[in-house]
C-alpha cells in the first residue's frame, strides 16, 4: 500500500467564473499529497468540472477535500476553481455514487 503524505493548509480555493474573490481562510487542516479519485462532472455545452477527491484530516477527523476546476468548452473562456471540505461519510458516498470503488480499497 502506498503511503500518503499530508501538508498543513488553511485556505480553500473559491475562485468562481464570475466571482474572482480571494481564497477562503479556514481552520488549519491536513491535505493529502494526491487525489484518490478524479472524474468529470457537470458537463454541458459550455464545459465541465474536472473533479479530484483528496483525503484530508479536519479537526482530528478523516475527511475529504473535493477540488473542482471548471474547464471551458472550445469557444468559451470562463474558468474557476473550488475546494470544498466534506465529511468522510459524504466522501465515501460520493465515490460509491460515481462507481469509483478502487479508491476505497487499498492495493496490496
Amino acid at each position: 500500500m502506498a503511503s500518503m503524505t499530508y501538508t498543513e493548509c488553511a485556505t480553500l480555493m473559491t475562485r468562481g467564473a464570475v466571482d474572482q474573490g480571494p481564497d477562503q481562510e479556514v481552520d488549519t487542516f491536513l491535505l493529502g499529497d494526491r487525489a484518490i479519485a478524479t472524474f468529470e462532472e457537470n458537463q454541458s455545452q459550455y464545459g465541465c468540472d474536472y473533479t479530484r477527491v483528496v483525503p484530508a484530516w479536519v479537526e482530528g477527523k478523516r475527511a475529504f477535500i473535493v477540488q473542482r476546476s471548471w474547464s471551458p468548452a472550445p469557444g468559451y473562456s470562463s474558468e474557476g476553481d473550488e475546494d470544498v471540505i466534506i465529511s468522510f461519510e459524504e466522501g465515501v458516498k460520493l465515490l460509491l455514487e460515481k462507481g469509483i470503488y478502487d479508491a476505497l480499497v487499498p492495493k496490496a
